[in-house]
């Protein structure tokens, strides 16, 4: 062990450590304390970001809902004539730009596309459930068998009394979602992400 002859030498030689440790420990606690900051602030901010985007998204769903609304109680649509439907359609299409493709689909399931193609929908879950509840429906993500893109179907069922006549339905890309809320990125698998 090395000896110290002074006093004021074996002070500084005891000191120093302290102080090199001190620091060390000061410097962990402050980094540990400011990541958490960062964490929490981060978090705040992406969930601000997230209902901002909520917002935006649940507005531009609307803006596609009104129009099958209105349309849906046009006489020429409540009486499921396709030659007289396929104007209705190619309107609701050119009304809202996050809408790719406008429907109507028979009570049996056949669906009319805007461009005149017939489809059969009827084993689809979300003609299903606005068969049985008679009520607007907007379907989860699905992926489209054409496409090959995440769309979501906005459907609004025409009524003659209680009598369902037929289904409006607008399909709306997600990247088109998120190019209009302008904060959402699609990644190949489909999944979203924020960009700040």
């Amino acid at each position: 062990m090395i000896a110290f002859r002074s006093v004021h030498s074996r002070f500084l030689a005891l000191l120093v450590p302290l102080f090199i440790l001190s620091f060390l420990l000061l410097t962990v606690i402050t980094y540990r304390m400011a990541s958490d900051a960062l964490i929490r602030e981060g978090m705040t901010i992406s969930k601000c970001i997230g209902s901002e985007i909520a917002l935006q998204v649940q507005l531009e769903i609307t803006n596609v809902q009104l129009p099958l609304r209105l349309a849906a109680h046009r006489e020429v649509v409540m009486g499921g004539d396709d030659a007289r439907i396929l104007p209705v359609l190619a309107q609701i299409r050119e009304m809202n730009p996050v809408v790719n493709q406008a429907f109507y689909i028979h009570p049996d399931g056949m669906m009319l596309r805007a461009d005149g193609a017939v489809l059969d929908r009827s084993s689809r879950e979300y003609f299903r459930r606005v068969v049985e509840t008679k009520k607007p429906y907007i379907s989860k993500p699905v992926m489209g068998e054409t496409t090959k893109k995440m769309q979501v179907m906005v459907l609004q069922p025409v009524m003659d009394g209680d009598r369902l006549a037929g289904i409006l339905m607008a399909a709306v890309y997600i990247d088109n979602l998120a190019r209009m809320t302008e904060r959402i990125e699609l990644s190949e698998s489909g999944r979203s992400y924020i960009v700040d």
